[in-house]
């Protein structure tokens, strides 16, 4: 038979590619970063053709929306995964400052130093008094006008100069037997005596410079400390960097600025006094200051460290493979993405078809309408001319109301058709207006040897290797496998190695000296262990990867043994289909015969009415019929190019297009239609 679609055929030939429109259904899909919000567009044309139904379906249907933002979760769990392997700068930055009491041995310790210090301030003291009497007691010899008599007295009973300096009371005696020898008194007092008080005032200066100096000393140390004070400032830098086999390169740097002291105390041990010497300098003597003697100390440590994992986590098998697992998801809601779009694409073309069938059937029935108002007023022309009786006129008003209750029946059937095409292609409908009627004709029935055998053999083998859901099943079944193979290597223990090269540098003084005083290079090297008894965590996750991946491949086997089933249950009822067609349509032309034959019949008083209204009854029922097939077979041919996964056409760059004779020819095992 003739196609009575060419004209919708010559339409799609002229949709090459709908890159425009799918280019939403693969990655760039939403690519922006804020969120669009789900607005179904709204329609307001008499009709609409396949193509356009299509088009608005491609960028309007909630379930590609949805399924687009699936597969763009896939991409989001994939780059989550390949952050794993980012390369990562870590920082921290620390600042302490804080007191706390000493230790009672401490505290001990800082109280007998003060104590033996004011000990030994006092014993200095009384030594200087001493040589303070003992010059005054010099002094008052050298006044006495009579020395001898003065010395005779000075070393008498209980004499402080015979007590508390022996060698100057015995030169004392010497100098009394030099007046003997005939020195006279001013020059045993200018020569002798002065030269005694000098040495002696000489030693009680040092005595009083030594006193000075200890309680100086002690006024510096102050109270014995009971708390002590410390900061520390720490800054840590690591960059990591990790690779797919498990091993992983982390640079570092640690720098440390600390201090540490007695609270109230300077912090260091030494403070500086004057020094005295003969020639009154001022030179800087340190002296103790009661401080802990520790200067702020700044630290660094530089260097790289490699961690290898020796038996679990080592290998791209292990630790790559929730990335590679990722990948193939992606795959697979790319290509879920594309059935989903067939899926789409086939429910909007058979909700098309049945727009067509409800207005074909409305149609027939305005048609019959018709007839039977011309039929009314033949019939009321006879019995006005008494040809017929009256009984006739009643019939013919009767045949009339069932129709048009019929045709009233099936405009309603048309719309809730229209709006369940527009609802299906996903647009907003306000009111009837919005939801458009069918602007193209059927398709043409496809010939035997098109439907034959030999196609359908062809059709099931070609249909898993382009069916987009299936396809989608294999890559998660090898997403699967990877998974199950990283669980079957995380069974193995830990063993870990760390090397360490590295230096360090240390300074009292400043930061940019100790910047300059590195040592090394050092290395260290360390090996961790671990074995977990039972292995419990291990054993469960490997389980559970062997069941997901069980059933991952029950699905595949089941979905490509209902493809084969569907394409044969499909291209058994489309050989029907088209056969009632055909048979639909010859009982459509003879009742149209019977029918004008009736009325001619009637015409001339051949025929009753009621052979008249029962063969047009019967007409009006091989016409509904005959729409009813093409429809049936229509919407069969559309679920064949679903069936057969010849929809959509993947392209090597990622985009899809849509076969310019999908759901108007049957299929090839290529994907296109004849």
């Amino acid at each position: 038979m003739q196609r009575t679609g060419e004209s919708m055929a010559r339409s799609l030939r002229s949709l090459l590619v709908i890159t425009a429109t799918l280019i939403m259904l693969v990655g760039t899909a939403w690519a922006n970063d804020e969120e669009t919000p789900y607005n179904p567009e709204t329609i307001e044309q008499e009709t609409i053709s396949l193509l356009e139904a299509i088009s608005k379906t491609l960028s309007n249907a909630p379930a590609i929306a949805l399924q687009e933002q699936s597969a763009e979760s896939s991409r989001g769990a994939l780059q989550q995964q390949s952050g794993v392997f980012d390369h990562l700068l870590t920082g921290s930055f620390k600042a302490e400052d804080g007191e706390q009491f000493l230790r009672e041995s401490e505290i001990g310790r800082e109280q007998t130093k003060r104590d033996d210090k004011n000990v030994e301030a006092q014993e200095a003291r009384i030594e200087r008094e001493r040589h303070d009497r003992g010059v005054a007691e010099l002094e008052a010899i050298i006044a006495n006008p009579d020395v001898n008599a003065a010395i005779t007295e000075a070393l008498g009973d209980e004499s402080f100069l015979v007590d508390n300096f022996p060698g100057l009371a015995a030169e004392l005696g010497i100098v009394d037997g030099l007046s003997e020898a005939g020195l006279s008194d001013e020059q045993i007092r200018d020569i002798v005596l002065d030269n005694m008080r000098q040495s002696l005032t000489r030693e009680r200066d040092a005595l009083l410079a030594r006193e000075n100096r200890l309680f100086t000393e002690l006024a510096n140390l102050g109270e014995a400390p009971t708390k002590e004070e410390g900061f520390e400032v720490a800054l840590s830098l690591n960059y990591e960097i990790p690779f797919r086999n498990g091993i992983k390169l982390t640079p570092f740097l640690d720098s440390v600025f600390s201090g540490q002291r007695y609270v109230g105390k300077p912090r260091t041990n030494e403070c500086f006094l004057p020094g005295e010497d003969e020639l009154d300098t001022a030179d800087d003597i340190p002296q103790e200051c009661g401080g802990l003697g520790l200067e702020d100390l700044y630290s660094h440590k530089a260097g790289i460290r490699f961690d290898f994992p020796l038996l679990a986590g080592r290998g791209r098998e292990e630790t790559g493979a929730f990335e590679d697992a990722a990948k193939l998801d992606v795959e697979a809601a790319l290509y879920a993405l594309q059935h989903t779009v067939s899926q789409a694409l086939v429910q909007t073309a058979s909700a098309f078809w049945r727009v067509r069938g409800a207005q074909e059937q409305v149609a027939i029935l305005e048609r019959s309408a018709q007839r039977q108002t011309d039929m009314l007023d033949m019939v009321q022309t006879l019995v006005d001319a008494e040809e017929q009786p009256r009984v006739e006129l009643l019939r013919s008003r009767a045949r009339s109301a069932t129709v048009r209750g019929q045709l009233e029946d099936a405009q309603r059937a048309l719309v809730e058709a229209r709006v369940a095409l527009a609802s299906t292609i996903g647009l907003g409908v306000g009111g009837i207006e919005n939801a458009p009627l069918a602007g193209d004709d059927f398709p043409g029935v496809a010939s035997e040897a098109e439907l034959g055998g030999a196609r359908t053999d062809a059709l099931i083998g070609a249909a898993p290797r382009a069916r987009a859901d299936l396809a989608s099943a294999r890559l998660g079944s090898d997403s699967g496998r990877i998974l199950l193979r990283a669980a079957e290597l995380g069974l193995r223990d830990v063993l870990d190695l760390s090397v360490e090269f590295g230096g360090n540098a240390i300074s009292e003084e400043s930061f940019s000296e100790s910047t300059d005083r590195w040592t090394g290079p050092d290395g260290s090297i360390s090996l961790a262990y671990s074995h977990p008894f039972g292995n419990n965590i291990a054993e469960g996750a490997y389980l559970q990867r062997q069941a997901q991946l069980a059933q991952r491949q029950i699905e595949e086997g089941d979905l490509e043994r209902v493809i084969k089933a569907n394409v044969v249950d499909v291209m058994t009822s489309l050989r029907e289909a088209a056969a009632a067609v055909q048979l639909a349509g010859e009982a459509v032309e003879s009742f149209q015969e019977t029918a004008d034959a009736e009325v001619q019949k009637y015409r001339a008083n051949e025929s009753t009415l009621i052979d008249v209204l029962l063969t047009e009854e019967q007409l009006v029922g091989a016409e509904a019929g005959l729409v009813q097939a093409r429809q049936t077979y229509s919407s069969l041919l559309a679920r064949l190019w679903f069936e057969t996964g010849a929809v959509i056409d993947e392209l090597p760059e990622g985009d899809y297009e849509v076969d310019e004779d999908a759901f108007v020819t049957v299929p090839t095992a290529g994907g296109s239609g004849e």
